[in-house]
Formats: structure tokens, C-alpha cells, sequence
């Protein structure tokens, strides 16, 4: 997520905003494993974060188990993707200071990827730049996702090739996107190749359980008092996505819930044990250019 507060760089180590580093600190390192996600994870002080984490997880203990599932579910469709088809592009939209990046290059030697975030780029790709020793597969492009113009121009100056197909990540964003400007960014980028769509989203209170529903909003009622200019969250249901992908001629949409997600990463449902005892999801398709 995006943060109004600039990181501050130090000798050794970047101070992340309290909300970047809170959701690292869910992570625990056990989706990004990599020798340089560790690395470069290994250069972020994230003790501005800790106080966010403890008031966060009071609400609920696990909520780090939701966010390793989440990233576990976009990184392997990603892999398989890449794997799959070919990919050599892959955008990550609203990337903040995670090491989903790193991640992915490190399964191959072909994949260029392009991070497009408001804050943070330029701190971040000097961290990038140390930990890839310069090889220039992974570049920072400071944008506003609710401007796709201002998107469009500034991976395109990056090098982003339109022809090629690509991945598109969208994860921990588009409930701070307005629909539309969603939309929009999926269209223009669909627009002259075949690209793969991993979008991550929250859903409506009606569709979580009645004992976990309030989750989600405690939780941002709590991150709202640390950010400026307060949060509007936006929340999808499957069939929204399926309507987007439609208006985009989007095709094999395959949905990811809490409850598949824990049972695919750790065999077993401890924590998310019906299909609505989560409130996140992750769906991806393809699109296809139109004639």
C-alpha cells in the first residue's frame, strides 16, 4: 500500500511508513525465501510497524496466516504462469517495499519485471540495484495508479514492451483504486498483447461470517489513523471480477479463496474453515487483445 510519509534513508538500512513495514512484518519471510529477498529484506527497518502490528493483531491473532496465504497464491500463479506460457514481463501495480520481484527473477533468467507505486520507488530501486548487483531486470517506476496516463507513460519510458505478453499483479491495491481507474489500467495494457491478471480483493461484510465480518473493518479502522487524507475501501465480489475480465475480454478465470489457499499451502484448514470464514480472495484470467 502507498503511504503519504516518506521512508527515510540511512546508512544501513530504510525506515519504512508504519503501514508498509506492518505489513511486512506479517510476512514473517515465509513466502519470499529467496537468497536475494532475503537480502534485500535483511536492509529494511521495520520497527516503525510494530505498534500497527500489535494493534492488529489483537483484533484477530492471525492475521499473518491471511497474508502469507495471499502471497503465496499470487506467487504461484505467477511461477506457473511464467513457467506456462513464456512470460518475460510481468507489472506489479501498488508494489510498495515487498519482495514479490526479487522472487520472481529468481526462478528464472528471462523476466524483466516493472514495479509502478506513488511512493517509495526510488528508495526502493537503489535497495533493488544493490541486490541484483545492477542487472536491471527489475525497475521502479513512480506513478499514480489513479492516473493510468501518468502509468502508461512512466513504465513505457522504463522499456516496457505493449506487443509482448505479460502478468499483471495487482495485490493489496485494489481496494484503495477506484473501479474505474482498475478498469482502466487493465484495458490499456491488454490492449495489443495476451496477458495473465492476478487480482487480490476484499469482499463484501454480507459474504464473510458473521464472527469474522467485523475483521477486516477494525483492521482498516485502525491503519486509517495512521495514513493522511483517510481511506475509502473498495470491495469486489467474484462476480464483479468476472464482469471487469468480461469488459476486457477476459477469459479461464479461476478463483482462489482463504479456504482453498490454506489447504493448498499447509494441507490442512486451521484457520479458514468454510469458504466465507475469509474475507480475501484472489482471482485470475487472460486477456486478449480485441480486433
Amino acid at each position: 500500500m502507498s503511504e503519504s510519509c516518506a521512508i527515510q534513508v540511512m546508512t544501513a538500512s530504510i525506515q519504512l511508513a508504519d503501514t508498509s513495514a506492518f505489513v511486512i512484518l506479517l510476512t514473517k519471510d515465509g513466502i519470499h525465501t529467496s537468497q536475494n529477498s532475503r537480502k534485500y529484506m535483511s536492509m529494511l527497518d521495520l520497527s516503525s510497524g510494530k505498534k500497527l502490528y500489535q494493534e492488529c493483531m489483537r483484533v484477530w491473532p492471525h492475521l499473518d496466516e491471511l497474508v502469507l496465504n495471499r502471497k503465496s497464491a499470487i506467487l504461484q500463479e505467477a511461477k506457473s504462469r511464467i513457467q506456462d506460457n513464456h512470460i518475460e514481463q510481468v507489472a506489479i501495480f501498488g508494489s510498495g517495499m515487498d519482495a514479490l520481484s526479487l522472487e520472481i527473477i529468481s526462478e528464472n533468467d528471462f523476466v524483466k519485471v516493472y514495479e509502478i507505486d506513488a511512493h517509495q520507488m526510488e528508495h526502493k530501486q537503489v535497495l533493488i540495484d544493490r541486490v541484483t548487483h545492477n542487472t536491471g531486470r527489475i525497475t521502479c517506476v513512480t506513478a499514480d495508479l489513479n492516473r493510468p496516463d501518468e502509468v502508461m507513460t512512466g513504465i513505457g519510458n522504463a522499456g516496457w514492451d505493449k506487443s509482448k505478453p505479460s502478468i499483471l499483479v495487482l495485490e493489496g491495491i485494489s481496494y484503495y483504486l477506484k473501479p474505474e481507474a482498475l478498469l482502466d489500467i487493465i484495458e490499456r495494457f491488454s490492449e495489443n498483447a495476451v496477458n495473465h491478471i492476478i487480482v487480490e480483493y476484499i469482499v463484501p461484510r454480507h459474504m464473510i461470517d458473521k464472527e469474522r465480518a467485523h475483521i477486516p473493518d477494525t483492521v482498516f479502522g485502525i491503519i486509517q489513523q495512521t495514513v493522511s487524507g483517510g481511506l475509502k475501501i473498495e470491495r469486489l465480489t467474484y462476480d464483479n471480477i468476472r464482469q471487469l475480465a468480461k469488459a476486457v475480454g477476459g477469459t479461464d478465470s479461476r478463483r482462489h479463496t482463504m479456504h482453498g489457499i490454506e489447504k493448498r499451502r499447509t494441507g490442512k484448514n486451521r484457520f479458514f474453515p468454510t469458504e466465507s470464514s475469509g474475507w480475501v480472495e484472489v482471482v485470475c484470467f487472460k486477456t486478449t487483445p480485441k480486433t
